[in-house]
C-alpha cells in the first residue's frame, strides 16, 4: 500500500506527466472557447435570419394592404 501511493507522487511529479497535464488543461481550454465563439456566432446568425424574416413578413402585409 505505501509502494502505490509513493509511486503515484512520483508519477505526479514526473516532469512528462505535467507536461501532458499542462497540454491536456491548454487544448481543453482553447476548445471551450472555439465552441463559445461558434455558439455565439450561430446565435447571432440565427438572430439575423429571424430580423430578415420579420422584415419580409411585414414588406408582404405592407404590400397586401
Amino acid at each position: 500500500m505505501l509502494a502505490t501511493s509513493t509511486n503515484r507522487t512520483e508519477t505526479e511529479a514526473d516532469p512528462f506527466v505535467l507536461y501532458a497535464q499542462s497540454l491536456h488543461d491548454y487544448t481543453l481550454r482553447l476548445w471551450i472557447e472555439s465552441r463559445r465563439i461558434a455558439e455565439e456566432k450561430a446565435h447571432t446568425k440565427a438572430a439575423a435570419a429571424a430580423r430578415k424574416q420579420q422584415q419580409q413578413q411585414k414588406q408582404r402585409e405592407a404590400s397586401s394592404s
